[in-house]
């Protein structure tokens, strides 16, 4: 019979005033919810819905509790191990790019930004303190060890902000001017909000997708003006709609000019 990985996440928080109870939960939740989303996005390690870090062990003294996954089912035993430290080294690799002591090495979302935030917190609003991570296991010799003190997690908050700001106006971004849309299907009812469909090549060449308008006026111009809108093309500006990074619809702001398609 294989030998269970004893792979572990030793998190030691050395706090100097108590710790609010909802702080310290949503920390330990927000590293469960980022160590499942580094094993599902990353194609090296093979993931089921059972794949979780457990508390394994609260020592006494300051704040010591041992993480693990306890799933070999989930992650091959090999995997499982490796799994474990390479989360360590990402987290680390994440803190210090907050913190603004390395590069980015990869993109992180806003639910990554929440996870990160929610981690560091109860260090951050402790004056003092400090939390110290250490990855091992018993059968790989490498093990990873490094800390921040609060006036570090209160920085890497700081860095956490700017990538929100940065990663919202990215999705402001989504704004597109003056490109070309044409109708590749379109309801007889005005009224309702589904079924009209649209071509922007200059977004997705030859893909239909859904459009929506940004107010009424906008929609009976375009929709219900004298001329059949199949035969035209319309000069727009246009906000792209996502849900998971995948465009969904096109929100049409305004109409800059309208063109017979000859």
């Amino acid at each position: 019979m294989e030998q269970m990985s004893e792979a572990k996440l030793t998190i030691q928080i050395d706090n100097k005033k108590a710790i609010e109870i909802t702080d310290f939960t949503d920390s330990f939740k927000a590293l469960g919810n980022e160590y499942y989303k580094f094993l599902s996005e990353n194609p090296n390690y093979k993931l089921n819905k059972d794949a979780k870090l457990y508390i394994k062990e609260i020592k006494t003294g300051s704040i010591i509790t041992v993480l693990t996954d306890l799933t070999p089912i989930a992650i091959p035993f090999i995997e499982h191990s490796v799994a474990v430290i390479a989360f360590a080294n990402y987290l680390k690799y994440g803190f210090d790019y907050f913190l603004g002591k390395s590069e980015k090495i990869q993109n992180y979302d806003l639910k990554d930004c929440t996870n990160f935030n929610d981690i560091i917190k109860p260090i951050a609003k402790d004056n003092g303190s400090n939390i110290v991570f250490t990855g091992d296991c018993n059968i790989e010799t490498q093990t990873i060890n490094y800390f921040y003190n609060s006036i570090e997690a209160n920085a890497i908050q700081n860095g956490i902000v700017k990538e929100r700001l940065a990663l919202k106006e990215t999705q402001i971004s989504d704004l597109r001017e003056k490109v070309i849309m044409a109708f590749f299907q379109t309801r007889s009812n005005i009224g309702s909000e589904k079924g009209n469909k649209v071509i922007i090549d200059d977004i997705q060449k030859g893909i239909s997708t859904n459009v929506f308008f940004v107010n009424e006026e906008l929609k009976k111009t375009i929709l219900k003006g004298e001329e059949n809108p199949n035969n035209y093309l319309y000069l727009v500006d246009v906000k792209i709609e996502t849900v998971s990074e995948k465009i969904v619809a096109y929100r049409v702001l305004k109409l800059h000019e309208t063109l017979p398609i000859e």
